[in-house]
Formats: C-alpha cells, structure tokens, sequence
C-alpha cells in the first residue's frame, strides 16, 4: 500500500507541476467534517484532542489556474458558512464573478462577495471573474468548519501574458536554422524560424510548450523561461540532425509480413530544453504498420536517445523485441524475425457443466517459478472474454510456460493453469467458473462499538486481491476467494481505527470479529508567507509519503497518518520552500497547531546512471524522496543549508552526496555512474 500511494503521489505531483490547474486531481478525497482548529499563535507542535473547530482568519490567496469544478453532492448536516471575498491584485473588490462552491454557485456582489451554507466538510471552490477583465480564474478546496463562518479572499491575478524567444541552431556548428516549424502546445498554433533561426512566441499560462517534429531533425521539446522574453535574450536550442529508420518484418521462413504494427516513443526529458527544467506535455510517438513487402520506415526519430519499443504482430505470429532501442547514425536498417506464435483454447464451465459465458480468461507470463493463487492483470492482448458457448481462443502468445486462467472479479473463485505453450502449437486448457469461499465477519472498535466506514482488504500471498467497506453494523464481506488461508488489513490513510497487525483467516470464516484500536493520528497546521502550496508528509523507517495542496486560506490537514514520526516538506511554484522535521504523530490524536514558514529555496537536480530513486536528508530528516529516471535529473526544493543527497537502486543504496546550497542555487548533483 504504501508504494501504492507514493505512486499515486507522484503522478498527482506531476499534474500540478506540468499543468499548473487545480482541478483537484491528486488531491486525498475531500473528508468529512473534522476537529481541526489552527493554532495561529503557535510555533510548535500540540498533541490534541480537540473536538470542536474555531475560525481561520482570511488569507489571501494569488494564482492563475483555471479549473472546471466537478458535480458535488448537495450539502447536508452538519453545515457552515462559507464566505467568498474576491479582489484585484490592486485590492478593489471585484463584482459579477461567478463563484462555485460545493454545488452551489452565486455571483459576487458590489463588495465582491459571495456567501453560501455548504456541508462541512472539505469543500471545492472556484472563481471566475466577468468576461473581458484580463483576469485569471481561481480555484481549490477550502474546509469549512460546522456552524461558523469560514471567510477566504482570492485574489484574481492579470491573465499572463509573456514574450518568449527562441534561436534553433545546428548542434554541430552552431549555424542559425531558418525555416524550421514549430508548434505550440496546448493552443495547437504554428510559427517558423526566421533567417536567423529565431522564434517569437505569445505565453499566455505556463502550460505552454515547443515542439520541434520535422523529417530532417530530432524531436526537441521547448520550454518557455521567463528569462527570454527578449530578441537578445533568447533561448538557444541546438537541434541535431534526425534519423531514418527502415524495418523489414519477416516470418520463420524470412517470408515478408505485412500488417505488423510497430510505436516508438521518446519521452520529453530526453529531449527537452533547457534540460533541468520540469518536463511538460507528452511522450512524442512514432508509429508505422509493415506493408505487403515486410516493409515500414519511421522518420524524424532521434540519434542516440533510448526509444521505447512496442511491437504488435499479427496474431499468427509473436515478437520478441527489446523493450529499448538506441539509434546510432543517420540511416539504420533493422530486420525483425518474428516467430510462430503459440494460441491456447478451452471452454469456461459451471458446476454443473453448463457453458458460462462473459468470463475474462488471462494468459500471465510466469514471475517465477511459483504458481500464484491468483493471477494479476495483464495487457488487453493477453487476456479475452469466453463467447456464449463458453469457449475462449488466446492468441499471439510466445513459445513457453504460461499461468491460464479466471481472475478474481468477485463474480467467481480465481482459476490458474501452468501451461507450457510449444512453438507455433495449440494448447487446450479447461476451466471452471464456480462460487468460491468468502471471508466475512464484523469489526468493533476499542469501546466494542460496530466500526463502520472501515477499508478491510484480503491479501493472498502478500498480494491485495479485494477490499470491503464496513457498513453502519461494522460489518464487511468478500467473497469467491481462493481456498486456504489470507490476510485481513485495513486500509491506512482513511480512518484513526484499524488492526495493529494482519489477521490470518481461513477462506470459508464468515464470523470473523476484528477488534480495530486507534492506529492512526492527524496533522494539521498552516503554511505563511506563500498561497497556492503542496505540502509532503514522509513518515520515517517506511516509504509513506503523501501530499496535498493546501486549503484555499493556507490551511491543511492529514487525517488517518499511521501513529510514528513524520516529516513535512512544503513548497510553491516560485521556488520558496520550508521544512519541518520530527513531526509525532499519536494514535486517535490531532497534531495541531503546526506552522511551515516558507522563504526561497534552493533546487537540487539529482542525478544517477542507475539509480531508480534518491532521498535528500538531514540525518534522519527526510525533505524529499522521488521516483528516478536513470540518467535523468529528479527535483527537490529544500531551504539553504547541508543536505544529503542518496540514491538507491532497486532499494539498494548505491551513492550518497554531501551539498550545501544557498537560496536561490540550482544545483545539479551527480550520483556517478
């Protein structure tokens, strides 16, 4: 679970930064009312357990993002008042904008204000002003506390507007390049080179992008900096010279085969300039289909890059490809042999021997030697659904030992088959969709009363397989799992109340008891001197890590943080930054009262040939722990001072390095090779 949420973390930490929209993407869903008040006054951090919230004072609250709010429920009990304050970045209220606030909406009035009754409860709100302004919609969550006022100003900040030049030039003698088209995302617009290989741009957010695609020249991705917004001072880009690719695609016998698909993809970082910069928009993709000669030929790739390669044949046959291409010169011919490839075909069946029709049947490529008890998702290529007769055909597999079988869906107890698939051959395999055993029971917190709400999860050989939510009697119910024994776990990160440990049940016990205690705690705080922040939480000895963006007026909470020491990390997109450390965290207690004072930062760009991630420290204090893309640069925003930079692969460590840096540095910082 917890590689699980720092995965989701990670992607939603990367919406933010690429598209700079709050549309709440990543956010942890919007909880319930909660006892969170925010000591202001104080420095440090209070164990509390506090039941009753008190009022935030208004803060103000300056971006540019632009969101189209989702539909919310309309409010119920318990209920607050939510008051909306809408300014100019001058100070003049501004009238007429429309504002939405938890399913409801208004237009603000001549003090610019807007005042509505919503549930309590984590609350999505947007703004946007009068059309013709010049003005930036606004948008995030703000808590509002049951039965008090919560008042949020927002300041509509100037529509962005930024010049941003650009010169292309050859990578091998710096010779200025005329004519060379370009293409800005997201608007879709046009522009060429002039003769001197300049480039003029509109920014109108920062969201905006450069692609460079032509036949003659590598793929190169631009990235606007607020630096070159001048002729003089323009970006220079050198674009190197593209590739040509000639694939020539033939069977067992070097017979030509047609209708072969092949997708190349590049990812942004890899031609990106600057290069140290966030990545923004998507992978550039290549894709071709051999014709009746074998043939197929894909231009514009570039030399040197590591090219991702999927490969599709036809489904007489299977390809066997690596999963990375790197081009080396200017003109490359490559054959692809592809082999027979080997199909199974059965017949789903009930209990009574009845055909059974609509079950997905998958085809998993072994991870071992051990035959799991349930099989995991794989490619829609490998997996189908049995027709009305029940029979099902997989087709296109390679030659070798395959898992057959009926996934857990709920509907049917798991099936697996150990297949061994010859070249070219047909393997018949039979299977039987029936009702498999449950695992049911109750769950009753530390007073025995009935724990409803509760995420109840069964893993089977460590593996997550299902999960339930106890109802209002606590109770919970899984059914069609494999025979023998599994693992009963709560879900972390969504109740104070869970299991200390697993519990180990056999499938068939459906009066099982689970007696939850408090396992979890919460912070809550407030980040000063900066609107519109992301604040981490990394929980020591453990790869937790969570974020979320603060609430509209500054505020934040983490709710349902398993009991242990946490450290934060706080940061905005104009490079300011805070970090706190040794934050405890007591089971069924609020941590409150916690400020993050943010003040410019330093970036350090981390950077490994074979490390997978890396982690910036301060003794046990974590700042910053990200995924690594070998040989790419990660990012981390940390305040001035020493810090340690260690790199790990496959959860080894492989590297660490010692820097101090300054506000304001960018630093890169090389883990080796």
């Amino acid at each position: 679970m917890a590689a699980f949420v720092f995965l989701l973390l990670l992607g939603a930490l990367g919406v933010w930064w690429a598209t700079h929209l709050d549309t709440g993407l990543g956010q942890p869903e919007a909880p319930a009312a909660h006892p969170s008040p925010f000591a202001t006054e104080a420095s440090g951090t209070v164990a509390s357990d506090r039941t009753t919230a008190t009022g935030s004072p208004s803060t103000e609250a300056s971006a540019t993002d632009t969101a189209a709010p989702a539909t919310l429920a309309q409010p119920t009990a318990p209920t607050g008042r939510l008051r909306v304050l809408v300014r100019s970045e001058r100070g003049d209220a501004l009238e007429g904008c429309h504002v939405f606030a938890g399913g409801l909406e208004g237009d603000t009035d001549r003090e610019g204000a807007a005042t509505f009754e919503v549930a309590a409860q984590r609350t999505f709100l947007s703004v946007d002003p009068p059309k013709g302004l010049g003005l930036a919609s606004r948008s995030g969550w703000q808590t509002v506390r049951a039965e008090e006022l919560t008042e949020v100003r927002i300041v509509l900040a100037a529509t962005a507007n930024m010049a941003f030049w650009c010169q292309f030039v050859a990578a091998g003698n710096e010779q200025p390049l005329a004519g060379v088209p370009v293409r800005v995302q997201p608007d879709g617009s046009e522009h060429t080179s002039d003769a001197q290989g300049f480039v003029q741009v509109g920014v109108t957010d920062d969201r905006t992008y450069l692609d460079v695609r032509t036949p003659s020249l590598g793929p190169c991705r631009v990235v606007p900096q607020p630096e070159h917004v001048t002729r003089a001072t323009a970006l220079r880009v050198p674009l190197a010279a593209a590739a040509t690719l000639r694939v020539r695609v033939v069977d067992p016998a070097t017979a030509p085969v047609p209708g072969f698909e092949l997708e190349l993809r590049v990812q942004p970082w890899r031609v990106q300039q600057p290069e140290q910069v966030r990545t923004r928009g998507e992978a550039f993709v290549w894709t071709a289909t051999s014709d009746v000669s074998g043939g197929l030929t894909i231009t514009g790739l570039p030399i040197g890059v590591p090219i991702e390669v999927t490969a599709r044949a036809p489904v007489l046959f299977t390809c066997v490809e690596p999963p990375r291409w790197v081009l080396d010169k200017a003109s490359e011919e490559r054959t692809i042999a592809l082999v027979a490839a080997s199909q199974v075909h059965g017949r789903v069946t009930g209990a009574a021997g009845q055909p059974v029709a609509g079950v997905t049947v998958l085809a998993n490529a072994p991870d071992g030697e051990h035959l799991p008890r349930v099989l995991g998702k794989v490619a829609a290529r490998s997996s189908t659904v049995s027709a009305a007769d029940g029979t099902f055909q997989l087709g296109g597999l390679a030659p070798g030992r395959w898992w057959i079988g009926i996934p857990h869906n709920g509907e049917y107890q798991p099936v697996r088959v150990a297949v061994e698939v010859p070249i070219g051959g047909t393997v018949e395999v039979p299977l039987q969709a029936i009702a498999g055993p449950a695992v049911a029971g109750r769950a009753v917190g530390p007073d025995g009363a009935p724990a409803s709400g509760v995420v109840v999860n069964v893993h089977v050989d460590d593996e997550y397989v299902a999960g339930a939510r106890t109802d209002a009697e606590g109770r919970f119910r899984v059914g069609n799992l494999p025979a023998g024994a599994c693992e009963l776990r709560t879900e972390p990160y969504q109740t104070d109340l869970g299991l200390g440990e697993p519990a180990t049940v056999q499938t068939g016990e459906e009066n099982v008891e689970l007696h939850l205690t408090a396992v979890s705690g919460s912070i809550s705080g407030r980040c000063i001197g900066s609107s519109d922040v992301w604040v981490m939480a990394f929980r020591r000895g453990s790869g937790d890590a969570l974020g979320a963006r603060c609430d509209l007026d500054g505020t934040f909470l983490y709710g349902g943080l398993l009991a242990g020491t946490w450290d934060l990390q706080a940061f905005d997109r104009s490079g300011h930054a805070a970090c706190l450390g040794a934050v405890q965290v007591l089971p069924g207690r609020e941590t409150a009262g916690v400020l993050l004072e943010l003040a410019p930062a330093a970036v350090l760009r981390p950077r490994h040939a074979g490390a997978d991630e890396f982690t910036v420290c301060r003794g046990e204090h974590v700042a910053c722990a990200d995924n690594l893309e070998p040989g790419v640069a990660g990012e981390a925003r940390v305040p001035p001072g020493t810090w340690t930079v260690v790199f790990r692969a496959m959860g080894r460590e492989v590297a660490r390095r010692e820097v101090t840096v300054r506000a304001g540095d960018d630093r890169l910082v090389e883990g080796g090779s």
